[in-house]
């Protein structure tokens, strides 16, 4: 079975999206994942557009405690000093430190921290809790 790419983007999680083409009709495709180890959601084109489903978030995700902390910290000289001697970052401004926690933790938006647990106990561990002992060392 041959398959083209089409789109490739991230949701709001970080996960990929893939929009494919593929050389088959549904019923081969829909064999083919029913003999998969792995389970596999299939839906046409006209059935996504059918669907009430947005493809996209209708709307920005609000930002909590996580989001409010980070955002407060990116422009302490403290915080950008722990970032440049605890991780070897160029952090100077809020802007660079931003760049710098995104990069170390991997997200894309602030508020995925507070909307995403894995990423937001990532961030606590990684982030918050060394910049404590960084700061009471």
């Amino acid at each position: 079975m041959q398959s083209v790419i089409q789109h490739l983007y991230s949701d709001s999680k970080g996960r990929a999206i893939a929009v494919l083409v593929l050389d088959c009709t549904v019923a081969e495709l829909n064999t083919r994942i029913a003999e998969s180890p792995i389970a596999i959601d299939a839906y046409t084109l006209e059935q996504l557009k059918q669907s009430k489903i947005p493809s996209q978030p209708s709307k920005k995700l609000p930002g909590g405690n996580l989001t409010k902390w980070l955002a407060a910290r990116e422009r302490e000289k403290p915080f950008q000093n722990f970032l440049q001697k605890h991780y070897g970052r160029s952090a100077t401004t809020p802007e660079t430190a931003e760049r710098a926690v995104k990069d170390l933790v991997g997200f894309a938006s602030r508020t995925q921290l507070d909307n995403d647990a894995e990423l937001g106990m990532k961030f606590k561990s990684m982030i918050m809790l060394e910049f404590n002992a960084w700061l009471n060392r």
